[in-house]
């Protein structure tokens, strides 16, 4: 969701047809991405006992039809009890969400339609947090995904905190409307016109500085503008690291030369808040607009971990960001290896199970034949970016059981 779905497309001519790479590269993305999401998740057990965990959630709009009107019915479910639970129901897909427990089957579902695949749960899950998007809809401006009503691909990103997912477009929505003063106002003018102008010239807006464009590849994760507002604090570790170090260095070099203000040079002390001091920059500099903000993937190895800052960002609700493994692509990574492995342990333990050892080798040697001539055929037309067609496939597979007919006769 964080980027467009580009299917591939059929032409008015029934008789075009689509290149092989574009077939694989299609069919690998999807793949990749539904690896990243799904994971080891299991398509037989209910998630609950596994707790309040990173998962992919489902939200029944069949079983809580008034969601996006009533918040207090919102609920998720896991994988397994959309196949088991939800059949033929309308369900949405609402990628992953951080520290989420299975409700299915509790108070916010009839009784008629319990959880089939685990009896033993609370009637109410206190932990879980739900925002708009179980009620089908996303971004600030409240829509659905896919938007029916839009004929341009959509590119979105989910804000690392609420976790809702914002349109490339929408992100910097409202920076203006909240804008306090004269010269607030005037630099979420310019914001917002360093973004259009980044815009129309391919590009996309870093946010954390309006001097800086960079493209939406130079980022890992996103702060939307809301979830800045309730932590502006977070500003502070906008301001570049360098920095920082050159004033330090600076206030040590002028204190040894005793030209400095002696209270400043404790500011230096290894033990000191690095929060304080990336606030006493970010002052310095003058800034006073709240924006949303793109962060690089390293990012959370600079929030400061003292027990000033633990507390504060307990108090906000957020001390997941002081966790490295929350982060998303720590996930995705993470579940990518378990899809691997666990197909990889299937289909070793099927295979050496159900052959004998000569029938393991004779197989092994076929499909490694096989799978080079495949290859040697296909590479003239990838080569030349050809396409290639049915009967092209059929014709491939008919002489490779004609040839292993002559060799079996």
């Amino acid at each position: 969701m964080n980027e467009p779905m580009n299917g591939l497309h059929a032409e008015a001519d029934e008789d075009e047809v689509v290149t092989l790479a574009d077939v694989l590269k299609h069919n690998e993305h999807m793949t990749e991405t539904a690896d990243a999401v799904l994971g080891d998740a299991s398509e037989t057990n209910c998630s609950y006992p596994l707790g309040y965990i990173r998962q992919a959630i489902y939200a029944c709009m069949t079983c809580t039809p008034e969601a996006l009107e009533k918040p207090e019915t919102r609920a998720g479910v896991c994988l397994a009890c959309t196949y088991d639970c939800h059949q033929d129901h309308e369900l949405i897909e609402l990628y992953t969400k951080r520290s989420f427990r299975c409700d299915c089957g509790n108070e916010k579902f009839h009784k008629n339609n319990p959880c089939k695949l685990e009896v033993n749960k609370t009637q109410i899950n206190p932990r879980n947090i739900y925002s708009q998007n179980y009620g089908g809809v996303y971004c600030n401006c409240h829509r659905p995904y896919p938007d029916p009503e839009r004929t341009s691909a959509e590119i979105m990103v989910q804000c690392v905190i609420c976790e809702d997912w914002l349109h490339e477009e929408h992100i910097l929505n409202n920076v203006i409307e909240t804008s306090t003063s004269p010269k607030a106002e005037k630099e979420a003018l310019a914001l917002v016109e360093t973004d259009n102008e980044s815009r129309r010239n391919g590009h996309a807006n870093k946010a954390t500085d309006c001097k800086d464009v960079v493209l939406p590849e130079d980022f890992d994760e996103l702060i939307c503008f809301d979830c800045m507002r309730k932590h502006p604090f977070l500003m502070a570790y906008t301001v570049d690291s360098s920095d920082v170090e050159a004033r330090e260095d600076e206030s040590i070099a002028a204190a040894a030369r005793g030209d400095g203000d002696p209270s400043k040079a404790t500011q230096t002390d290894t033990n000191e808040c690095v929060l304080k001091k990336k606030q006493q920059q970010y002052e310095a500099e003058g800034s006073t607009t709240l924006r949303p903000t793109f962060w690089p993937s390293e990012w959370r190895n600079e929030l400061c971990h003292c027990s000033s800052c633990i507390t504060l960002f307990e108090k906000h609700d957020i001390a997941f960001l002081l966790d490295p493994n929350d982060a998303l692509h720590v996930y995705e990574a993470s579940a990518r290896e378990k899809k691997i492995a666990s197909a990889e342990e299937i289909a070793q333990r099927a295979f050496a199970n159900k052959l004998t050892h000569e029938q393991q080798v004779e197989v092994a040697m076929g499909y490694s034949i096989m799978k080079n001539n495949l290859q040697q055929y296909l590479a003239g037309f990838a080569a030349e970016g050809k396409t290639v067609r049915k009967e092209d496939i059929n014709d491939f597979f008919t002489g490779l059981s004609q040839l292993k007919r002559q060799k079996i006769e």
